[in-house]
């Protein structure tokens, strides 16, 4: 994944076609709002595409036009947005809490949970945030 990433940093790659999102967290960690990402391909040829490192797009992609109630998700994502740089930090962090290679979630900890738990603590610093946000869902 990393090696991927820097493909795109260097200016080698426009996007990163692969069956696992966690290169997601690399774009929007390096703020690579440009680049392209596609995963979940089928063999039909369907995929989920993004721009991982433009997080108001994304948020704006999973809101309905005239929602009632805006997806948790979207609202945690447009959080992240409007945290400016340090809104590819707290991306990162909620992907980690969510579980990924290097973090074993919490027993029914899935995204929303802890992009919610993320985007509560977007004010705390950078180590608390995730120490704290752990805790809190591990319980």
């Amino acid at each position: 994944d990393a090696q991927l990433a820097a493909l795109c940093v260097l200016g080698l790659a426009d996007g990163v076609l692969t069956e696992d999102s966690d290169l997601a967290a690399y774009f929007a960690g390096l703020g690579l709002a440009d680049k392209l990402l596609v995963t979940k391909m089928d063999r039909y040829g369907a995929a989920n595409v993004c721009k991982p490192g433009n997080l108001r797009a994304v948020a704006a992609a999973l809101t309905p036009a005239r929602p009632k109630k805006p997806p948790a998700f979207a609202k945690a994502l447009r959080t992240f947005a409007e945290a400016g740089a340090g809104g590819g930090r707290l991306f990162v962090q909620a992907c980690v809490l969510a579980g990924c290679d290097y973090y074993e979630s919490a027993e029914g900890v899935g995204v929303v949970a802890a992009f919610q738990e993320i985007a509560r603590r977007r004010r705390e610093t950078p180590d608390g945030r995730i120490s704290n946000a752990a805790a809190a869902l591990r319980g």
